[in-house]
């Protein structure tokens, strides 16, 4: 171990070209053969003046041997590859670069000195005084700077890209200026009753750069505003807790009714250590986090639970995201909270009545943008999606059926208020008809057989211009063809339904082979139905061959009678049919009984 003594000896010395001056009152040691040398200030005066550079190639202990004994005087840059341990008086006017721990034990006058933290590792902040830093940089390839003990930033505090863990203690950041914390990365994390702590005064948001690098990774800071008119000194804490707030007793499922859900992954707390001005603050988060609509407190006013805060404005642009309260003066109790507001359905818009079979459209008033519908039908069917602001119902059951709607948030984590609206279903009449015959031709007289229900009023649509409004209507086709016969029937209240059914007439002959003309009114004329015949031909002939009646219009009948008036005895009679249809020619020849 070497000895550098004596009352006053000044030392100048060339370092990588500087020039820096020593001064030792008292006396110094060196101990230079340890792997990790420190050099020790044993009661004396060390002095390092301006511009002058210092590089300890190990560690520094400023001591003392009584009171008021021990200086460390930095005028000058002083960089300490080890640690810095103070029990004396330091003053840091200067520029101090350490890269192990700082560790102040009593007396650091910071003037308007830098110190760095340069370490790799976790670098410390501690001692048994709080070290009150003018200028604070974070550096050196460490991610982690730790505090053992609380300390005080009074100018500028740069975070860089580290990770500051304040651990129970507090980091005071007391310049007023709202830039007096600048970072890149970096944030600062605090446990339990630890605290990142800012002087603000002046009406703009100042940022409070809090993290956590426990669990997942998560910078989400906290900005506030005090609603200051003149520089009125308030004081600000803020902590991020970073994991679910149930842990410390704050369920997240206790809540007021206009709260729905709450932030599940961290929490804030904000305290109001000093003043008394109202302050606007802002919880920030990332898309990640969710999407949030309001700020939540803490209170334990009965019952406990989280209470949303008044005047939020939500700002979901580019991230990161944050909900503003605008005005809040009650920060006590300390926890703070993002949370989504129950969603509310102002109207729904119903259809009052319709009839069976129909559809109506439901429409709610208004519009979440990633809200989830969830209707629920009494009487009817819903037709198509049923999970937006809008459903098609389809009512089957007459009376009365029933729609209600609620907003779902969050895959079912919110629910909004229910609505509910009746509809009256009226009773919807079933068109249907037949008709008799079966087989038609042309000039066949058709009868239609209503078959709706219930009773109602009738129109009837033949698709030849003709058309009804009697319940059971006949008529006649002149031409052969198929016609979509039309029914609408109308109940009572109003209901309408249609049916269309095709009816054929068909094209051919039907020749019976017996008549009676008797003047009974049944069978008395012996008459050839037919359909689409031209260029027709009907004869008749006795047994011996002679002419007795002829006709070239289809459907003139035959009443016993020759062309010249005279009726003919009952016997058997012979005919001959010619006609061209419009599928083949016809020709048939046969006999018919004349009966009387």
């Amino acid at each position: 171990m070497s000895y550098i003594s004596g009352l006053i000896r000044t030392y100048f010395t060339m370092l990588r070209g500087i020039l820096v001056i020593a001064s030792f009152l008292g006396f110094c040691t060196f101990s230079a053969a340890q792997p990790n040398p420190i050099l020790t200030n044993k009661g004396g005066v060390i002095f390092v003046n301006i511009n002058a550079k210092v590089k300890i190639n190990g560690a520094a202990h400023n001591d003392r041997i009584a009171q008021d004994t021990g200086k460390f005087l930095n005028r000058g840059n002083v960089y300490i590859e080890s640690y810095f341990k103070n029990d004396a008086v330091t003053e840091g006017q200067g520029y101090f670069e350490v890269a192990g721990t700082w560790e102040n034990n009593s007396i650091f006058r910071h003037g308007n000195g830098v110190v760095r933290l340069d370490g790799s590792g976790t670098q410390l902040i501690s001692g048994d005084s709080a070290t009150h830093f003018y200028d604070l940089f974070l550096a050196g390839t460490g991610n982690i700077k730790k505090q053992t003990v609380d300390a005080y930033t009074e100018h500028l505090l740069d975070l860089a890209n580290k990770e500051l863990a304040t651990e129970i203690f507090t980091m005071y950041v007391t310049n007023p200026d709202f830039n007096a914390i600048t970072r890149s990365t970096g944030f600062v994390s605090s446990l339990e009753n630890g605290w990142l702590s800012r002087t603000v005064s002046l009406p703009t948001n100042y940022i409070f750069p809090v993290g956590s690098s426990i669990g997942q990774m998560r910078y989400r800071p906290v900005g506030i505003s005090p609603k200051v008119i003149a520089p009125e000194f308030n004081q600000f804490k803020v902590r991020m807790v970073n994991h679910i707030a149930d842990i410390d007793g704050f369920n997240i499922g206790l809540h007021d009714s206009t709260i729905c859900y709450e932030n599940p992954y961290f929490y804030h707390w904000i305290s109001h250590s000093q003043g008394n001005s109202t302050a606007a603050f802002r919880l920030y988060y990332e898309p990640i986090d969710g999407e949030y609509d309001v700020n939540a407190h803490w209170d334990t006013q009965t019952p406990t639970m989280w209470y949303k805060t008044e005047y939020n404005w939500a700002y979901h642009g580019s991230t990161p995201y944050y909900v503003l309260t605008e005005q809040w003066t009650d920060f006590n109790p300390y926890p703070f909270i993002l949370a989504r507001v129950a969603p509310v359905i102002d109207s729904l818009v119903c259809v009052p009545e319709l009839c069976g079979g129909a559809m109506g459209s439901y429409f709610v008033g208004n519009w979440v943008p990633d809200a989830s519908y969830v209707w629920n039908v009494d009487g009817g069917t819903i037709i198509g999606p049923d999970d937006g602001t809008q459903v098609d119902v389809v009512w089957q059951d007459t009376g009365y059926g029933t729609v209600t709607v609620y907003q779902e948030l969050l895959g079912g984590a919110c629910h909004s208020n229910e609505l509910s609206c009746s509809t009256h279903v009226l009773p919807q009449p079933d068109a249907n008809f037949a008709y008799q015959p079966t087989t038609i031709y042309a000039w066949d007289y058709v009868q239609f057989q209503n078959l709706t229900t219930p009773d109602g009023t009738y129109t009837w649509y033949f698709n030849d211009t003709h058309s009804s409004t009697e319940t059971d209507p006949g008529h006649i086709y002149e031409n052969v063809g198929i016609y979509l016969v039309q029914l609408i029937a109308v109940s009572p209240e109003g209901c309408v339904d249609t049916v269309v059914i095709p009816v054929p007439v068909i094209e051919g002959l039907d020749i019976p082979n017996v008549f009676t003309p008797d003047g009974d009114g049944y069978n008395d004329v012996f008459r050839v139905l037919s359909s689409g015949m031209e260029n027709y031909s009907l004869r008749i002939y006795n047994r011996w061959g002679n002419l007795i009646f002829e006709t070239s219009t289809p459907r003139a009948g035959w009443d016993g009678r020759t062309n010249a008036g005279e009726w003919v005895p009952s016997g058997t009679y012979y005919y001959i049919l010619t006609g061209q249809g419009t599928l083949e020619p016809y020709e048939r020849t046969g006999f018919i009984t004349l009966v009387k």
